[in-house]
């Protein structure tokens, strides 16, 4: 792997974001997660594991009120993932 660099744009930094952290725990296969206040607009979503997922992960029922973190297969210990959610 070649080492990446990421330089925000000016208008980057304005963007509203709402982030945090949330577990899909073991035998789960997936978890909804409701944003503390409804947002004005459906969020683009960064989704990050931080410990091998065992499988493919993916977001659904993305809304203004939330969004379900899904699995491939159940997960066989706890999994904790942070996200966040940019509107623009």
């Amino acid at each position: 792997l070649q080492p990446g660099y990421f330089v925000p744009s000016p208008a980057a930094k304005s963007l509203p974001t709402l982030s945090g952290e949330v577990s899909i725990r073991p035998g789960e296969h997936s978890i909804r997660l409701h944003f503390p206040k409804a947002l004005k607009v459906k969020p683009r979503l960064v989704v990050t594991p931080h410990s091998n997922p065992g499988g493919f992960f993916w977001v659904s029922e993305v809304t203004e009120k939330g969004f379900v973190l899904n699995l491939s297969s159940e997960a066989s210990g706890e999994i904790p993932f942070q996200w966040m959610a940019i509107t623009d």
